[in-house]
């Protein structure tokens, strides 16, 4: 085995040379330098099995390239996350989702967005006002078995409306379903 001769650098070799660094105030750490007119070390190579060990022909190729992936087809462009901008109040608002299509309530207010229109998914396909009804919407939750095309609205008054998620149209309705708010829909 060839012996390589460089020398070793490690800092000031005194305790009073050194310097704390951070809280544990350690050395830092050694460094490598070879001195000038120094042959390199030759570069360690990958095992290469001796011709006992070779279990059948392979192709045999000095170039490293061949060892890397072919990406002569993939995306050099850094990925992309683009979140709608939809605004929702904090404290007054209640939102459900199915799909690409998001449901938020404000009080009298129904807005539905369509998620998957790009540059247009903050803009709802469907806006729908309670107050002539004088109705305000406490409470949300898809109808079950509907694949998430009908909603299910429960109101401060006790009304139960059920409103399709693609128009916005009632599709039912049962006023004075419960004596109090509803609160959830289960």
């Amino acid at each position: 085995m060839p012996q390589y001769e460089h020398s070793l650098t490690y800092g000031p070799t005194s305790p009073s040379e050194r310097k704390p660094f951070g809280v544990c105030k350690l050395p830092p750490p050694p460094m490598r330098t070879i001195a000038p007119g120094e042959k390199l070390p030759l570069a360690q190579h990958a095992h290469t099995p001796s011709s006992d060990e070779e279990s059948g022909p392979e192709e045999s190729s000095d170039d490293p390239r061949m060892l890397l992936p072919d990406v002569s087809h993939a995306s050099r462009h850094p990925p992309t996350l683009q979140a709608p901008q939809i605004h929702v109040p904090t404290y007054a608002a209640q939102v459900v989702v199915t799909g690409a299509c998001a449901l938020v309530v404000t009080h009298h207010h129904l807005h539905c967005f369509d998620l998957s229109r790009r540059g247009y998914d903050s803009i709802p396909i469907w806006v729908a006002d309670t107050k002539e009804m004088e109705v305000k919407v406490t409470a949300l939750e898809f109808r079950a078995r509907s694949r998430g095309r009908l909603v299910w609205v429960g109101t401060m008054e006790g009304h139960l409306l059920e409103v399709g998620m693609n128009s916005g149209e009632v599709k039912g309705s049962k006023f004075g379903a419960h004596a109090g708010v509803v609160m959830h829909i289960f």
